[in-house]
């Protein structure tokens, strides 16, 4: 006898609940973790004895939740069992999936979940409509959810077949008028995972634009959350030439009287597609001119602005950048953003003056964004002022402050002598203390501004 048969045995031996104490359970999983490997048979060794303690009175959550933690779960994982042990010792995918919709412990739904997910086709793919089913259930766990995507991930990339009976499935759910924001979001999960798994070929329309609701933020945020996952996906261009007027419409969000959140959250979207798809957001710019009305006085309009390429903002909006309040720690991140980019940079007015106002987090990062490049590394070193703000920073930091300060140094150290000038030797002198030595002489500073000034 192995581990599993002697849990199993003991499993069969209770006549109460109250039999099973956590110390004892604890004996028999650490016999099986130490002793005992996982086999084919095991499930058949164990499962009988967890089938007679689910009956008993009394029975404790902890239990039921270590049985499926430390015996189930392991043994799914250990990819041994197949789905004929399963559907031998267990049961049906349909007993499987009632015990999912059944008022039960959710430990035990999740189990038989992973148990589903074993599943072989043998039985056809009739499971897929009540399997997605069951994920438009209110009461589901968000455990359940992940398992039921999970398993949905692994049947689409180890059988295609069922394809289309999931986008069958989805399809027939996404017209219910009674979805509500929740299911949607899982909806919108499973057309991501297809998308990413088989590709867009023969998906509807249907199942790639979802409207985004006046009346129900929550939905109108879960809709603009699948459009920005939907550009991190390797689809082609025919995918978002059918989604154009949903990235469109994010426009009038924007600019509209939505709540915050959604207007942020379409500020979000856009940037992404301006980052990840430049033809298509420059279609909607040209037509409705998103960037030349954007302000640094609207909160919404500058998460835009932290995110649309500097050299596209020169191009489209240069008096934007021209005036930019370089002082201002309201916009230090859209001057971050504009500091990366070589058109921005040169319309930029960058003084020492103005930019020894900011927040010292926020200056480092502007610091952080001109030590990324040759060309704002030259600017960073021309403003010797700012530069010794960075070297002597130093025992007056935090953890936080001195990491942003290491990679300035550690970014300027890249750009190498001839961008460094009489800068280069201190920056070496830095890069080799880190950034959590205590501070230094003053000495190769104070040469470094004599002959920078001079």
């Amino acid at each position: 006898m192995d581990g599993y048969d002697r849990l199993g045995a003991f499993l069969e031996s209770r006549n109460s609940g109250a039999d099973l104490n956590s110390q004892t359970l604890d004996q028999y999983y650490n016999n099986i973790r130490a002793n005992t490997t996982p086999r084919s048979g095991a499930l058949a060794a164990i499962w009988p004895g967890i089938l007679h303690v689910l009956r008993l009175p009394a029975l404790s959550s902890y239990s039921i939740e270590s049985l499926i933690d430390e015996v189930i779960t392991p043994l799914v994982k250990s990819n041994i069992i197949e789905w004929p042990e399963v559907r031998e010792c267990v049961g049906s995918w349909q007993v499987l999936i009632e015990s999912v919709k059944a008022d039960t412990h959710d430990k035990i739904r999740q189990a038989a979940l992973d148990f589903l997910s074993l599943y072989d086709f043998s039985e056809g793919d009739e499971f897929v409509e009540p399997l997605t089913d069951v994920l438009f259930s209110e009461n589901l766990s968000e455990q359940c959810v992940a398992r039921i995507e999970k398993a949905f991930h692994k049947f689409l990339t180890g059988d295609i077949s069922i394809r289309q009976s999931l986008i069958g499935a989805l399809s027939a759910k996404v017209d219910d008028p009674t979805l509500t924001a929740v299911a949607l979001s899982r909806l919108q999960s499973l057309v991501l995972i297809l998308l990413k798994d088989t590709g867009s070929k023969g998906v509807p329309d249907n199942l790639l634009k979802f409207a985004y609701s006046k009346d129900d933020t929550l939905s109108s945020l879960t809709t603009m959350k699948f459009y920005e996952k939907l550009l991190s996906l390797n689809l082609p261009p025919s995918v978002f030439e059918t989604t154009y007027d949903c990235y469109e419409n994010l426009v009038n969000i924007l600019f509209s009287h939505s709540t915050s959140m959604e207007k942020t959250e379409a500020a979000v979207v856009l940037g992404q597609l301006a980052r990840s798809k430049p033809e298509v957001f420059e279609r909607i710019d040209n037509q409705l001119g998103v960037v030349r009305n954007l302000t640094l006085r609207d909160e919404t309009d500058c998460v835009l602005l932290r995110l649309i390429s500097g050299d596209y903002i020169a191009a489209k909006a240069p008096q934007l950048i021209v005036n930019f309040p370089v002082s201002s720690s309201e916009t230090a991140e859209v001057l971050s953003n504009l500091c990366l980019y070589r058109s921005s940079l040169k319309l930029l007015r960058l003084e020492t003056a103005s930019l020894a106002k900011l927040p010292v987090e926020s200056l480092l990062l502007v610091c952080l964004s001109l030590a990324s490049t040759k060309f704002g590394a030259r600017t960073l070193v021309s403003l010797p002022g700012i530069m010794d703000m960075v070297i002597q920073r130093r025992d007056r930091m935090g953890y936080d402050l001195a990491r942003i300060r290491g990679d300035v140094i550690d970014a300027l150290a890249e750009q190498g002598e001839d961008v460094l000038g009489p800068w280069a030797r201190v920056i070496s002198e830095e890069k080799r203390l880190g950034p959590w030595a205590s501070e230094t002489s003053n000495e190769a500073r104070v040469d470094v501004l004599d002959r920078t000034a001079g």
